[in-house]
C-alpha cells in the first residue's frame, strides 16, 4: 500500500505496483521508495547522466545538450540534483521540455545543494524525486554511494561526463555495468583532471560518445522491452483500485481543491490523500499549489 507520508511525499514499498520494476534487479533494493511527483515517466526509455561536481564549462555544455537530446527522442533523464554535471543535466532536459528525474541521498524534501531546491520544484511539474530515506533525513556521505546504486539501477543507459578517477559517477558507471545497462563516457582533454573518469570507462570498454549526431541517433534505438512512454493509456484512467478510479473521475482539467474534491466524494480528506498521492505518483493527476489536484492532460 502506498501511505501518504506528508502532503507530497508517498511510501512506496518495495512489493506494490508503482515501485521502479529495474530496482528489483539490485541484490539490495530498498525496501521501500519516498517520492515527489510523478513516477510514470520512468515507464519511458531512463539515461542518467552523471558526473564532476567541479566540472567545467564544456562539460555542463555537454551534459545539457545530451540531456536535451534525450528528451526531444522521448528519454527520461535521471541525476543526483548535484552541483555541476547533474543540475546541468537536469536543466538540460527541462530546457528541452522533457522529463527528468532526482535521486537524492537526503529525505525527497531536502535539496542537496540547497542552492538547488528551486531546481528541484521545477523538475517536480516535469518528473520525480526519489529517494529511501524519509522526508527529515540530512544529507550523509555514506548515503551517496547507496544513492548512485539507485542511479545506476533505474536507468537503460549511464553516460559519464567528466569524473575524477575515484568519483560517485564511476561507483553509478560500475554498477550499471554490474547490471548490463549501457555505460557510455564523453572523451575530453588529457589535461584534465575530470577526464580521468571517463576515459578509463573508454578504456575498459564504454561506448564514447563521439558526436552529437552520433548520441542522438543512438538514441533511437530503443532499449529491449521499452516501447515508449505509454502516452496515450492516459485518456482510459487507472485501472485496478476501484477508489482511485472514482477520485480520478471526480477531477477535471481544471484545478479542484482538496476539501471540495472530498466533499463531492463524500469521504473525509484523510481517506483521500492516499489515493490522490497515489494517483499523482502514478501519473494520472497533477497537484497545485492551495492544494488543489487535476487530470493531468494526455
Amino acid at each position: 500500500m502506498v501511505d501518504a507520508v506528508t502532503p507530497d511525499v508517498a511510501r512506496i514499498p518495495a512489493s506494490h505496483a508503482s515501485y521502479p520494476s529495474r530496482l528489483h534487479h539490485l541484490p539490495d533494493p530498498p525496501d521501500a521508495l519516498y517520492c515527489r511527483g510523478n513516477l510514470r515517466v520512468l515507464d519511458a526509455p531512463c539515461v542518467t547522466i552523471v558526473g564532476s561536481r567541479r566540472s567545467t564549462d564544456y562539460g555542463r555544455r555537454v551534459a545539457g545538450e545530451l540531456a536535451r537530446a534525450a528528451v526531444r527522442s522521448g528519454w527520461t533523464v535521471v541525476s543526483g540534483l548535484a552541483m555541476g554535471i547533474d543540475g546541468a543535466a537536469h536543466r538540460g532536459a527541462l530546457e528541452g521540455g522533457g522529463a527528468t528525474v532526482a535521486v537524492l541521498g537526503a529525505g525527497p524534501d531536502r535539496a542537496h545543494p540547497r542552492a538547488h531546491a528551486p531546481l528541484m520544484e521545477a523538475l517536480l511539474a516535469r518528473g520525480a524525486v526519489l529517494s529511501e530515506y524519509p522526508p527529515g533525513v540530512s544529507p550523509r556521505k555514506h548515503h551517496f554511494p547507496r544513492r548512485n546504486r539507485l542511479l545506476a539501477a533505474l536507468a537503460h543507459r549511464v553516460v559519464v561526463v567528466e569524473a575524477a578517477q575515484r568519483s560517485g559517477a564511476l561507483i553509478t558507471a560500475g554498477v550499471a555495468a554490474e547490471l548490463g545497462r549501457e555505460v557510455w563516457a564523453v572523451p575530453a582533454s588529457i589535461y584534465s583532471p575530470t577526464a580521468r573518469g571517463p576515459h578509463g570507462l573508454l578504456e575498459d570498454g564504454a561506448s564514447p560518445v563521439a558526436s552529437m549526431d552520433a548520441w542522438e541517433a543512438s538514441l533511437r534505438r530503443r532499449p529491449p522491452g521499452v516501447q515508449g512512454d505509454g502516452g496515450d493509456q492516459l485518456t482510459l484512467g487507472p485501472q485496478g483500485d476501484a477508489f482511485q478510479r472514482r477520485v480520478w473521475e471526480t477531477l477535471r482539467e481544471e484545478p479542484v481543491p482538496l476539501e471540495r474534491i472530498a466533499q463531492l466524494l463524500a469521504v473525509p480528506v484523510s481517506a483521500l490523500l492516499p489515493a490522490l498521492t497515489a494517483l499523482e505518483l502514478q501519473g494520472w493527476v497533477a497537484r497545485g499549489p492551495g492544494p488543489v489536484f487535476h487530470r493531468r492532460a494526455a
